[in-house]
């Protein structure tokens, strides 16, 4: 039986195959951007209390 997964027949692929696979930097910075305003949203009150000086909400 010859054995088709060898190192001789995979080949590197582009950086540009690479980027499409993967998405690149953008996505990664769009949902970072969107897990930071879930979290500000989910706790929005203690949110608003940092940005006027007072303190935190104990829940």
């Amino acid at each position: 039986m010859k054995n088709e997964l060898t190192i001789e027949n995979f080949n590197e692929i582009s950086e540009h195959e690479q980027q499409d696979i993967n998405g690149g930097f953008l996505p990664f910075v769009i949902s970072v951007a969107l897990i930071a305003i879930g979290k500000i949203i989910d706790d929005w009150d203690n949110f608003k209390n940092g940005l006027t000086g007072q303190p935190e909400e104990k829940n």
